[in-house]
């Protein structure tokens, strides 16, 4: 079956926050591709729901549930995420140290 994403995925398994309906939230950022990301999070959420990510070391970004599961749920966002790998030589996983930045 051919993969349907538009975006190339890279895991980066780091610890943060989401806001979901105004409750700040402990997560988990498991992957993510420019275009959107997958968390986990012991919090229920709905397809269309808009919520604010931490970015770990860059900010808050908008996105929006567009899948969930029992224990994860995916995100769209509003804009593009540029992940800087420069010199990793496997490309499905973002290293310690690489920069993940947000551009509108």
């Amino acid at each position: 079956m051919r993969d349907r994403r538009a975006h190339h995925r890279y895991v980066v398994d780091l610890p943060t926050h989401i806001v979901v309906n105004g409750q700040a939230v402990a997560c988990r950022l498991v992957d993510m591709s420019r275009g959107g990301a997958l968390i986990e999070a012991p919090v229920p959420v709905t397809v269309g729901d808009r919520v604010l990510l931490d970015l770990p070391e860059q900010g808050h970004v908008i996105a929006t549930i567009v899948r969930t599961t029992p224990v994860s749920f995916a995100l769209a966002f509003a804009g593009t995420v540029i992940l800087s790998m420069a010199g990793d030589d496997d490309e499905s996983v973002i290293p310690d140290g690489h920069a993940l930045r947000w551009i509108m």
